[in-house]
């Protein structure tokens, strides 16, 4: 989906390159059919979209001037459907092939349905994803339906922002701010609607494509783990002879320490981040051990007290 959200990005003067250096995303990484970015990433490039664009409702944008068949195998895949119902429930159930943090959720409540979609991340970056996906749904249900969608409201989680007017004026509909989750509510008889383009032989040939996506995806994903976890011993066995560099770790790794920042980065990490991630998880067991400062900073390579609390005050602020 990010590839389709970076194209659209070039109508707002967002330029492809310099946001991708800015988020440390490869043209490898972007190209990767099965590859996704970090949170981390998706926040950095909603961050650099609103500069360039000037504009708050950047994800609404966005989402206007993404077209349908630029997520090429979920648009075709629930375009080749029998009925709207059945492309939500497809869409369900390979949301993995989109992104990593959403779970969606169909729910029929009286004569209406919900497609909720709980999301496992917070802050301001996962609330222009969220709007621009409920939107891409709610415009590619209709793309694809016989019949007009019975959209009766929108829940959000996020707070009400600055350019509310314009994330209900692009819904169509009242949009609930501080939503317990973010919700698509339309009358029941939507599930119902025929898909104008359905077709079971094209169905068929897009669902082994995407389970083989889902598969390929499942497998580096477990890769990555893996990779991660063994830089991660390394670092922690490490961290009391002081800050840890990465040739001595790759060297821990039997690799060389070129080898290891290119398979961290293809996990869509770095040597950074894993460092950063382990001596968070160290100074929340020491602290909770109430260990002295000083021996904290010596456990996890800090070289001053300093240095340990600015990050500590990072890491708090980030929990």
């Amino acid at each position: 989906m990010f590839k389709a959200t970076l194209a659209a990005g070039r109508v707002f003067d967002i330029e492809p390159a310099g946001v991708m250096e800015l988020m440390g995303l490869s043209r490898i990484q972007l190209h990767n059919p099965v590859g996704r970015i970090t949170l981390a990433q998706e926040s950095c490039f909603w961050e650099a979209a609103q500069t360039a664009s000037g504009e708050a409702g950047i994800a609404v944008r966005l989402a206007e001037h993404t077209a349908f068949g630029s997520v090429p195998l979920i648009d075709f895949m629930c375009a080749s459907c029998d009925t709207v119902g059945s492309a939500m429930r497809l869409f369900a159930s390979y949301v993995g092939l989109v992104h990593r943090a959403w779970f969606p959720a169909i729910v029929l409540v009286d004569d209406e349905v919900e497609f909720r979609l709980d999301c496992a991340a917070s802050g301001s970056g996962m609330d222009h994803t969220n709007v621009y996906g409920m939107l891409l749904l709610l415009r590619r249900f209709g793309h694809i339906a016989s019949g007009p969608l019975a959209v009766r409201r929108v829940g959000l989680t996020q707070p009400a922002p600055v350019h509310a007017r314009a994330i209900e004026a692009a819904f169509g509909v009242p949009v609930v701010f501080g939503d317990l989750t973010n919700r698509l509510t339309l009358g029941r008889e939507t599930l119902d609607l025929s898909c104008l383009t359905a077709n079971e032989a094209v169905f068929r040939s897009l669902v082994a494509v995407a389970n083989q996506a889902l598969a390929e995806i499942d497998a580096d994903e477990s890769v990555d783990r893996q990779l991660l976890h063994r830089c991660s011993e390394a670092l922690a066995a490490e961290l009391h002879r002081g800050e840890p560099s990465i040739r001595v770790v790759a060297r821990r790794l039997a690799m060389s320490p070129r080898s290891l920042q290119r398979k961290l980065s293809a996990s869509n990490s770095s040597f950074r981040a894993v460092l950063d991630d382990v001596r968070a998880r160290q100074f929340a067991r020491y602290e909770a051990q109430k260990l002295d400062e000083s021996r904290i900073a010596d456990l996890l390579g800090f070289d001053t007290l300093g240095g340990l609390r600015r990050a500590a005050q990072r890491w708090r602020d980030s929990g």
